[in-house]
């Protein structure tokens, strides 16, 4: 049925559906700090702290690409930032510049590098091989 193209096409369902359960495991996580804090700032501190080491590997890795590849860098923070209609920003990484072949590199290295580090733990603290 849909012959070559049927290898993006379950790419793009499973990057879909990759999103759409990570931000309801946030959502859930979020809501169950709350619950427990009953302190709104308090929750997102904690959620802030918890999810932390991926934000710092996120950013660094959109960070680290961008200078791979030759475009340069305004901006780095890791540090949350709150907007006053609710919005958390976790971090973020200004570039300046770029073309269609340098920036889908850069928006795609956290999954890049998050593979890696998946496999490289995986290896690290399990032994796979047993399995």
């Amino acid at each position: 049925m849909l012959g070559a193209w049927t290898p993006l096409f379950w790419l793009v369902a499973l990057l879909v559906a990759l999103w759409w359960v990570s931000r309801r495991l946030a959502h859930y996580f979020m809501s169950l700090l709350l619950l427990l804090t009953n302190h709104e700032g308090f929750a997102v501190a904690a959620y802030a702290i918890f999810i932390f080491p991926g934000t710092l590997v996120h950013e660094t890795s959109h960070w680290l690409a961008a200078k791979m590849v030759g475009v340069r860098t305004s901006s780095f923070d890791i540090l949350p930032k709150f907007s006053r209609d609710g919005t958390i920003q976790l971090g973020s990484v200004g570039i300046r510049g770029g073309n269609l072949a340098q920036l889908p590199l850069i928006g795609l290295a956290p999954m890049i590098v998050g593979s890696l580090l998946t496999v490289w733990l995986s290896y690290s603290l399990v032994n796979v091989d047993a399995l």
